[in-house]
């Protein structure tokens, strides 16, 4: 009888031991997730507001001027080279942690800087 209460307890506890470690594991899981997603989300937000400091500042001091200028266009090699230009300067400033975790998060960083700084433009039109 003492032996079947011992053994008894020593699956209960086993039971217990189990259940622990699991439930350790997925807080272990949770938090690595957590970790994980603020340091994309630092890293998208580096972007975004690079992106709208340095599309803002060639919008000023090149976009602008040429635009208003008579003798000056801003034809399709200008905007090219304004684009290319924020592209450039967004990625110049990017620390390198940031730069990783965005590589790894989207297949070509080059695209999307690309799409970052389009909607960027397109948001600063309006």
């Amino acid at each position: 009888m003492t032996d079947s209460l011992i053994i008894f307890v020593l699956v209960l506890i086993a039971g217990s031991v189990l259940t622990l470690t699991v439930q350790g594991i997925k807080e272990a899981k949770a938090k690595a997730q957590l970790i994980e997603n603020e340091l994309l989300r630092y890293a998208t937000d580096q972007v975004l507001e690079l992106a709208e400091i340095i599309v803002g500042s060639i919008n000023q001091t090149i976009v602008d001027p040429l635009k208003n200028s008579p003798e000056l266009n801003f034809d399709e090699e200008a905007q090219k080279e304004a684009f290319n230009g924020a592209k450039t300067a967004i990625k110049k400033n990017l620390n390198d942690k940031s730069k990783e975790i965005l590589s790894k998060t989207h297949d070509d960083l080059d695209s999307y800087l690309t799409d970052v700084v389009e909607a960027e433009v397109r948001k600063q039109k309006k």
